[in-house]
């Protein structure tokens, strides 16, 4: 296992409710910069902008939403109620195309409609506002003015009140290493709430540190991957990872192991950096894909590192992939054409340690 790798941290962080955040700042260097929602990631998550009790006798269906959005209407998906239990609703936001870097403002106004007519005001003696939305008794409606996009990353500069495991630093040379990132900040020591903040904004070591930054390594936590790039006056970038599972793929290959690793954001760097993968079992094939917009798969052509038992892919953008113990299907069909000769793709042999030249460079459709 490399060194650096072994060092991740298993710690999990628990995200809670948007509610809790309101007024939390990010940790220095970016203490005067606005929090910004970013719910089109974690829909559990939208902004809550009141809570209602349904009087008895009545049911949420006698009631509907009207909203007006008076800046940032491109980011509205919808506007809904949640059961919370038996008569008792939030009133949410769900947000969409949001910017990937930097933020910007969305707000406008909601009004409690009962066949056509406004009922805001009358049932306010039942509203709890959230910390998003506050009654307006003038106009009789809720008000909202928020900023929506990501966050910077404050922990890529050290900074961890939570001690949640994640470690940075630079050399005089300006060389960072970062492991563990994770997506999230937690951005008070008192209430501790966590949020999205993925933007690694780099310009801020001159400030901090005194040099100016001229390489990145950084790991990402629970998932044995690595990224190692070159740096010179690099724009800030949207780190956000996941490693949850493309349906499609699963349905259509349920005997394998699959490893998967989406960058949602394509974050794209000046220099072409490499990616690495460890190795879940260096006893089996592994096969390294990436996936398409419609889950087709197509063969990448890794190096395997002995030494360190890791996959190494140059890239300079980020995007899908699917790291897994056996060759998609159309790749396994033409090497059963090949007059009985093995053509893997790119295929690690732990026989030799190494991959197998490539044959199949068309992609792979998943849903075969």
């Amino acid at each position: 296992m490399n060194q650096k790798t072994a060092r991740f941290s298993l710690c999990a962080m628990d995200l809670l409710l948007c509610a809790v955040l309101c007024g939390c700042t990010v940790n220095a260097p970016f203490a005067d910069r606005d929090f910004a929602l970013s719910n089109d990631t974690f829909p559990e998550y939208d902004p809550v902008l009141a809570t209602i009790v349904v009087p008895e006798g009545e049911h949420i269906s006698d009631y509907s939403l009207h909203i007006s959005c008076d800046r940032g209407k491109e980011y509205l998906e919808s506007l809904y109620f949640q059961k919370i239990e038996t008569g008792l609703y939030n009133i949410k936001l769900d947000l969409k195309n949001l910017p990937w870097v930097g933020r910007d403002r969305f707000s406008g106004n909601v009004k409690v409609m009962k066949k056509a007519k406004n009922i805001t005001e009358s049932i306010t003696k039942n509203f709890s506002f959230a910390s998003f939305g506050s009654y307006n008794a003038e106009k009789e409606r809720i008000d909202f003015d928020l900023h929506v996009g990501y966050n910077e990353d404050g922990d890529l500069y050290g900074i961890d009140p939570s001690n949640n495991g994640s470690e940075t630093s630079i050399d005089e040379d300006g060389a960072i290493e970062y492991v563990g990132f994770d997506n999230y900040n937690v951005v008070s020591r008192d209430m501790r709430p966590v949020i999205l903040a993925p933007v690694l904004d780099f310009s801020e070591f001159i400030n901090t540190a005194g040099v100016e930054p001229s390489s990145l390594w950084i790991s990402f936590e629970d998932t044995g991957v690595f990224y190692e790039v070159k740096l010179a006056k690099q724009e800030p970038v949207n780190m956000l990872y996941s490693t949850k599972a493309d349906t499609a793929i699963v349905d259509a290959y349920p005997d394998y192991e699959l490893n998967f690793l989406s960058f949602p954001a394509s974050p794209s760097f000046d220099f072409s950096g490499t990616l690495s993968w460890e190795i879940p079992d260096e006893e089996k094939e592994w096969y390294l894909y990436a996936i398409g917009e419609n889950d087709e798969l197509t063969p990448l052509e890794p190096v395997f590192n002995k030494e360190d038992g890791t996959l190494e892919l140059r890239a300079r953008t980020l995007g899908r992939y699917v790291l897994m113990d056996g060759p998609c299907k159309e790749a396994d069909a033409e090497a059963s054409l090949q007059n009985g000769t093995e053509v893997s793709g790119n295929k690690y042999n732990p026989e030799t340690g190494s991959f197998l030249p490539f044959a199949v460079f068309s992609a792979c459709r998943s849903l075969l």
